[in-house]
């Protein structure tokens, strides 16, 4: 992507660690669903750390997804 999104977040005990969005109303729409939810979230600048070396977050941090239906 070309700006860092809610996609390349990571779920830390109970918490959403989103990468700096960007576009604030994105950011606050983004926000606005996660609270609906009761899902509280977290922001991490990962612009300059890895988002232009072509990954973000989730990269970063060597999560393994797992989807269970």
């Amino acid at each position: 992507s070309i700006l860092p999104n809610p996609t390349n977040a990571v779920s830390v005990s109970g918490t959403v660690i989103l990468p700096k969005i960007q576009n604030s109303a994105f950011e606050n729409s983004v926000s606005a669903e996660y609270s609906k939810l009761g899902i509280p979230t977290r922001d991490v600048d990962t612009w300059g750390s890895a988002h232009v070396r072509d990954g973000n977050l989730h990269c970063s941090t060597n999560a393994l997804r797992i989807c269970r239906p």
